[in-house]
Formats: C-alpha cells, sequence, structure tokens
C-alpha cells in the first residue's frame, strides 16, 4: 500500500524539473499510458506477487506524475483570488473516488477478484482521452524562481505549511489505516465504507457549497478550525462505542479536511511566483503524502505495543500540537502589530 508514497516521494527529489522540460500535457499523457499498462499488467498477474508489486511500482510513478500535474493545471486556470476555493471544488474529483472504489472493491473481490483491474484501465483510459482537450499554459522562469526541490526546501517561509501538510497526511492515512481495525475490535465489523460515504458526502457537501466562501476569510482562522476538527474526529474514533460515531468521525473529518488541504496548498502557491508554483506545490503533495506514511507506520508500531485506540489518541495528540503551534504563532503577531 505504501509504494506510491516512495514513488511521489522520489519523484518530487529526483524528477520534478524533467516536467517543466517536457511539458504538463506531455507528462500527463505519460502519466495515463503507464496507469494503463500498470493495470493490465496487473489484470494478467493477478496472482503472482511478485508481478503485482513490480506493476504497482509502474502504477507508483503514474501517480507521482499525474496527481502533482494535475494540480498544476488546476491552478493555471484559477485566478489568484480564488484559488483556495477553487482548488476546494477541484479536489472533488479526488474524492469521490474513496467511496465508489470502496465499494467496487467489495464487490468485485467476492466475485471477479481480477476484474477490479479492467475497471482501474478503463477509468484510466477515460481520464487518458480528456487530456487530449487540455490547454497549457506556458510562465517564463527566471533565475531567482525554484528549479528543483532544493531550491523550495531552502524557502523558510513555506516550511510552516509543509510540516502542517505531513501532519494532515497522516490524519488522512491514519483514519484509512485503522478504522477497519478500530471497528472490527470495538464492533465486531469493518466500517471502513461507511467511515469513507460519511467523509466524502461531507467533503464534497462542504467543498461544492462552500468553496467560494473560503476565500474570504482569513487562513489563520481556518486552519485552527480545520486542525481542531481533526483533533476532535480522532478523539472520537479513540472512544469508539457505537457506529453512529464512525459516521461522526466521517462527518468531522469530512469538513476538516475541506478546509486543511486547499487552505495549505493554496498557501504555498500564493507565497510562490506563478512560474514555480508547480514545484512548490509538487513538494507540498509530497510532504502531505508522506506524512501518510511516516504518522500511520509510526503510530501502528504504537498500537502494537499499547492498543488501537492509542494510535488515534496520538494522531489526536498531532492535530492537537499543529492547532496549539497555529494558536500561538497568531498570537505572536498580534502583539507585534499591537
Amino acid at each position: 500500500m505504501n509504494i506510491h508514497v516512495f514513488g511521489l516521494v522520489l519523484f518530487v527529489v529526483f524528477l520534478l524539473p524533467l516536467v517543466e522540460r517536457v511539458g504538463k500535457k506531455r507528462m500527463m499523457v505519460f502519466s495515463y499510458g503507464l496507469e494503463l499498462f500498470a493495470y493490465f499488467g496487473m489484470f494478467v498477474g493477478a496472482w503472482d506477487m511478485r508481478l503485482l508489486v513490480g506493476f504497482r511500482v509502474l502504477s507508483a510513478l503514474s501517480y507521482a506524475v499525474g496527481f502533482t500535474v494535475n494540480a498544476a493545471l488546476a491552478f493555471d486556470v484559477l485566478p489568484p483570488e480564488k484559488r483556495t476555493g477553487g482548488i476546494a471544488l477541484f479536489g472533488i474529483s479526488g474524492i469521490l473516488s474513496n467511496p465508489f472504489c470502496a465499494w467496487m472493491g467489495q464487490f468485485f473481490v467476492t466475485g471477479f477478484p481480477r476484474g477490479l483491474f479492467l475497471l482501474g484501465a478503463l477509468l484510466t483510459l477515460f481520464a487518458l482521452s480528456l487530456v487530449f482537450f487540455v490547454e497549457e499554459k506556458s510562465h517564463t522562469k527566471d533565475e531567482y524562481q525554484a528549479k528543483h526541490l532544493f531550491d523550495v526546501l531552502k524557502r523558510k517561509d513555506l516550511w510552516e505549511e509543509f510540516l502542517l501538510a505531513m501532519v494532515l497526511g497522516g490524519a488522512f492515512g491514519t483514519l484509512a489505516t485503522f478504522v477497519p481495525l478500530q471497528t472490527m475490535e470495538r464492533l465486531g465489523a469493518s466500517f471502513l465504507t461507511v467511515y469513507f460515504v460519511a467523509y466524502s458526502l461531507t467533503a464534497i457537501g462542504c467543498r461544492f457549497f462552500f468553496s467560494p466562501e473560503m476565500d474570504r476569510f482569513s487562513s489563520e482562522k481556518l486552519l485552527l478550525m480545520g486542525f481542531a476538527l481533526v483533533f476532535f474526529a480522532m478523539g472520537n474514533m479513540a472512544i469508539l462505542l457505537t457506529k453512529i460515531q464512525v459516521v461522526f468521525t466521517g462527518i468531522l473529518y469530512g469538513v476538516g479536511h475541506t478546509i486543511l488541504y486547499p487552505v495549505l496548498s493554496a498557501l504555498v502557491v500564493k507565497q510562490s511566483q506563478e512560474g514555480e508554483k508547480y514545484i512548490t506545490n509538487s513538494v507540498f503533495i509530497g510532504f502531505y503524502t508522506l506524512g501518510g506514511f511516516v504518522f500511520p507506520s509510526g503510530l501502528g508500531v504504537v498500537g502494537d505495543w499499547l492498543s488501537t485506540k492509542s494510535i488515534f489518541w496520538g494522531m489526536a495528540i498531532g492535530a492537537g500540537v499543529a492547532f496549539l503551534w497555529l494558536l500561538m504563532g497568531r498570537k505572536r503577531e498580534e502583539k507585534i502589530f499591537n
């Protein structure tokens, strides 16, 4: 499951400048073409773990390119003053896949497991056909703009957003990984689909109806609200007693994620020049994805040592620390200006 994490991180470290030279549209064709090949390979080698891992590596590279380039193309068409709400609306496309794929996965696994790879290939082929209608904008770059990962990492003004992105990615990964285990232990059945449906419907509803309002509020207040909701979502899952709490966790985290991801992504882009926003936002995505590996892996060790509920309390502490850090930073700014 974590192969795609390493694929994205390696892509961010070594291959980001390649996209600027080749062009985003061509890289999108490469991304979906490679994904299509990987899905057919998984279908053929479905019962050979070595082949599955090999094709999963190719799929991870495809994911790394497609995820980052898609976001860059979205920012290209969004006016600077509407990027927070716009990227929130754009994110609906990714959220829609969560309940749909969870349901389709359960359906195919019980009847025709290999068919899931054919479904993936069909969806990829449809996406590939849409790429040819995309118009790519070109931006001039000067010697002062970030050209690779290490240029971005020198930007100390972006590190807060990168670290907060890691916490957010860790929260998403923790819920996606350990909700089945916690519900199985506490309620006797896995309710991952219930969680994802509640999360996805909430996130889509919030983004659809409230995304235009997000650009009107201060990013500091939105971030504080978002991490507070993540904190309560984790605490609620830690003390799980009934199925309705799974739904409530999905709602809390759905609102929190709806706020946090587009705000953090837009902040990174707003602090970057137009010609470098692809690279800076790709590094942001890399940190978010890395958090989805680091936090669940570390907390999983804690869970083995203590209990499953300690995993959610641990992630709640992470969200609480992020909240307090933002709150302290806001108070420092108010003190300076006063």
